[in-house]
C-alpha cells in the first residue's frame, strides 16, 4: 500500500474457483483488468456505469479535421462523404429527440 493513499484497513476473501470465472468475465465485459479497482468500486457503489463514446470521439475527429484545415470559400469545398453520412446521421438522431 502506498504511503498517502489513505486506505488503511486490508479486506482479505477467498472466492471458488467458478466465481473466480464470473468475476473475470464480468470485468471483461467492461474492458478492465484492474481486480483491486473493480471490486472495491462494486463493494462500494454495487455498480459499474460504462458508456459508450464511440459517437462523441468520432465527433471530435470531425471537428479536428475541419478546424485545423479550413475551406476558403464554404462552398468550394464540400463534405466528405464520410462526414456527410455521420452528419446526417447525428442530425437525424438529433431530429428523432
Amino acid at each position: 500500500m502506498r504511503k498517502n493513499e489513505g486506505r488503511t484497513v486490508g479486506l482479505f476473501t477467498k472466492v471458488s474457483p467458478e466465481e473466480k470465472e464470473v468475476i473475470d468475465q464480468k470485468m471483461a465485459l467492461l474492458g478492465t483488468s484492474n481486480l483491486r479497482g473493480y471490486l472495491r468500486k462494486m463493494a462500494v457503489d454495487g455498480y459499474i456505469v460504462q458508456l459508450d463514446m464511440s459517437n462523441v470521439v468520432e465527433l471530435v475527429k470531425l471537428l479536428r479535421s475541419i478546424s485545423s484545415n479550413p475551406p476558403l470559400q464554404r462552398d468550394t469545398q464540400p463534405l466528405r462523404p464520410r462526414c456527410r453520412r455521420f452528419a446526417q446521421r447525428i442530425c437525424g438522431s438529433l431530429a428523432g429527440h
